[in-house]
């Protein structure tokens, strides 16, 4: 079996680009504390503050990005593995 395959240079640029974007979002949702007082978020947590929505949506975002991130490292990874 051989794994390799052309891809044009746009596309593969294209998905450069995306995959540095997805591993700086990543980077960025580790980095985002508590909503600030009076936020939306902030009036969503105090109505039901067992389960905070803020949680929620960094929770769902995380997956999102996680996933990304692991297509990212197959189409655009930061070193390269020499299989034989």
């Amino acid at each position: 079996m051989n794994p390799k395959f052309s891809v044009d240079p746009a596309v593969s640029q294209a998905w450069v680009a995306v995959a540095h974007g997805a591993r700086m979002s990543s980077r960025i949702l580790q980095s985002v504390g508590d909503p600030v007082p009076r936020s939306k978020f902030a009036e969503l947590n105090a109505i039901y503050p067992q389960e905070k929505a803020s949680d929620w949506h960094r929770s769902y975002l995380g997956a999102a990005l996680e996933h990304l991130v692991v297509w990212a490292d197959i189409v655009a990874p930061w070193c390269f593995i020499r299989i034989r």
